[in-house]
């Protein structure tokens, strides 16, 4: 009966907000913290764990694949999202809706416009209110406004409809890639977020067949191809909802550390996967063995000596939010991070200009050019990106982002180039297996493009500002398909240079990743203002 009143009247003392979980005690004092706070022995409650350290020693994990195929179909979403409005515009049953009231550059472009907006204020809104609450909001917007798209009758509300589900679009890019990092082990980073990355094909075979069921073989109106394509969005928010928690990271940032370590131990609580190989050269890091580390608990996680114990033994979470003026000068503070930005930028532009200004177009190219079947012919353009998906994330982690992007947007300018010469000075009617297969390569080589970019875009910049910098630099790839959509509507008509012009964009985008670093293999950054209170600056 005296030990116990003797442990609760430590326990009471170890809560008041007075005392600090980090003041020095004496060998009693640790056993007893070992019975009040941790069920494992002493030895494994005196590790002192950062998140960067635990999420290391648990490997990939089942959760990490969950994690991957939730965030893929996000993406997949978008996709559909985009490529629709190629379906759209080809549709006759479309183009006797609206008539001579259409104007293609101003409706394929509204998505554009709207992505611009989305990308920046959903990049803000991660770092402000919380990752997922903004994925969430994001995804809802993309369903919403699909539904409605498929529902008007006026072109004008169809632009408007477009704009919105672009505000969903753009912001979703940002909130699944900066979610996704943050929960990944440093060693496998590249290998899931090639992994989310590659359902960017997902989401464009699933439109393409959709487009080739319902609108070639089954003509039905293009407003149930529309509500279909809205499906997906719908799909992820329940997804989200189920298996997503917010980043630990940034809980972390927020001073949430009981919340944080709830997090990590819901991630430790996956079985382990079979699929990742061992990396032999780092000892903490094992995915295939079968030990996992303990749970943790204040007594084996890092909290900054100077933070004081709250209620329940928890840390009483900051509200320290900032402005989205305050955040962008955080991020064009210094000349090294406008350095990064402006090429970082630069290489979002040049792949959106290229990519998104020749994917909403190809199957009107393919019609004007007199391929047989066009829509199958789309189908198969969006299966290029497979084997692009399948080779990237198997090197993605041993080459790193950086060579992965320079080598595929070089071969993808080639393909490019070869596909202008094709069109132009060929004969399509005799060589249409060619040019089909050269757009297939180009499309594999963009796919690689952007999966490297994606994870270069996330491991440049710490956890404090990563979400904005994405919604960043997903607004400057949006200003790219912007203006490629503006381009290439006035050259429809001439459909070599169209081509020329896009391959022309992918070589400066096969320049500028030179002058970037690699940051592959190494462990995120987490505050960009020197605090050493970062959880990768401590010693685990």
């Amino acid at each position: 009966m005296e030990e116990q009143n003797e442990k609760e009247a430590l326990l009471k003392a170890e809560l008041s907000p007075t005392s600090s979980f980090r003041k020095k005690q004496d060998n009693s004092m640790e056993e007893e913290n070992d019975i009040l706070y941790n069920n494992n022995n002493s030895t494994t409650a005196t590790t002192k764990y950062t998140i960067t350290s635990y999420l290391n020693e648990i490997g990939a994990n089942n959760f990490h694949y969950i994690l991957a195929l939730t965030m893929g179909l996000g993406n997949a979403s978008d996709a559909t999202e985009i490529i629709a409005m190629n379906y759209y515009i080809s549709s006759d049953d479309f183009l006797l809706d609206f008539g001579d009231s259409l104007h293609l550059e101003v409706l394929t472009s509204a998505i554009f416009f709207g992505m611009l907006l989305g990308g920046i204020c959903a990049g803000y809104l991660g770092d402000a209110i919380g990752r997922r609450k903004a994925l969430l909001l994001t995804l809802g917007v993309n369903a919403i406004s699909g539904v409605l798209s498929a529902l008007t009758s006026s072109v004008l509300f169809l632009s408007l409809c477009r704009f919105i589900a672009g505000i969903g679009v753009g912001g979703t890019v940002p909130l699944i890639f900066t979610l996704s990092a943050e929960m990944l082990p440093t060693k496998t980073r590249g290998f899931f977020l090639t992994l989310v990355a590659s359902f960017w094909m997902v989401g464009s075979l699933f439109t393409s067949f959709i487009a080739y069921i319902l609108l070639a073989k089954l003509n039905v109106s293009w407003r149930l191809f529309a509500f279909v394509c809205a499906l997906p969005s719908a799909l992820t928010v329940f997804c989200v909802l189920l298996f997503i928690p917010e980043s630990p990271r940034r809980l972390y940032l927020r001073q949430k550390y009981q919340d944080t370590i709830r997090v990590l131990n819901k991630i430790n609580s996956y079985k382990k996967y079979f699929m990742v190989k061992q990396d032999d050269d780092h000892n903490n890091y094992d995915p295939l063995s079968s030990s996992t580390p303990p749970q943790l608990t204040m007594q084996n996680f890092h909290v900054p000596d100077r933070l004081n114990v709250e209620d329940g033994g928890d840390i009483q979470g900051v509200n320290n939010e900032v402005t989205f003026i305050e955040q962008s000068k955080k991020i064009y503070s210094n000349k090294k991070s406008i350095y990064l930005m402006l090429l970082l930028q630069s290489l979002w532009f040049f792949l959106s200009f290229s990519n998104y200004g020749l994917m909403t177009w190809i199957t009107t190219i393919f019609k004007t050019i007199k391929i047989a079947d066009p829509y199958l012919d789309s189908i198969i353009f969006a299966a290029g990106g497979l084997p692009a998906n399948i080779l990237s994330a198997y090197y993605m982690d041993a080459l790193g982002g950086r060579k992965v992007m320079i080598l595929s947007m070089g071969l993808g300018s080639i393909m490019l180039f070869c596909f202008a010469f094709e069109v132009g000075y060929a004969y399509p009617d005799n060589i249409s297996f060619i040019i089909v297969l050269t757009a297939c390569l180009f499309n594999a080589f963009a796919t690689s493009s952007w999966n490297a970019l994606d994870i270069m875009s996330t491991e440049t910049f710490p956890t404090d500002v990563r979400s904005t910098v994405m919604g960043y630099l997903s607004a400057s790839g949006r200003i790219g398909a912007i203006a490629g959509q503006i381009v290439n509507a006035q050259l429809i008509n001439n459909p070599t240079m169209l081509i020329f012009s896009s391959g022309m964009i992918m070589v400066l985008g096969t320049i500028a990743p030179m002058f970037l670093p690699d940051m592959s293999g190494q462990n995120l950054q987490e505050r960009s203002d020197g605090d050493k209170c970062s959880d990768d600056d401590v010693d685990a």
